[in-house]
């Protein structure tokens, strides 16, 4: 059986609007968070203790700094995609708060 056109066409646009349904609810699982809560109350005056920050960012505290890394780049990307620059805000402050992590390493060149 071929595929035709139309229906390769229906399966790309299924295929994104999927991918934008997951994307849609792992941002609004950061909208539920405590930390993010907080910030909406209190602006950038809380504190982000390490043990939120790795939840907020799906992650443990066996997991490694690159990883957090890069839960906190595809998170920016996510919101991105959506045009939530509100989150993305926030997710940035929270890595301002943990430079040990998050700083970007200067290599010698």
């Amino acid at each position: 059986m071929r595929l035709r056109y139309g229906d390769f066409d229906t399966k790309i646009r299924n295929r994104i609007k999927d991918m934008r349904g997951k994307i849609t609810r792992v941002i609004l699982e950061v909208e539920k968070h405590p930390l993010y809560r907080n910030y909406l109350k209190d602006g950038k005056h809380i504190q982000v203790p390490e043990t939120l920050l790795r939840d907020l960012l799906f992650a443990t505290m066996d997991t490694s700094d690159e990883e957090l890394r890069e839960n906190l780049e595809k998170l920016k990307e996510y919101c991105d995609l959506l045009g939530r620059e509100d989150i993305k805000e926030f997710l940035e402050f929270c890595a301002s708060k943990h430079r040990n992590i998050f700083a970007v390493k200067q290599e010698n060149h």
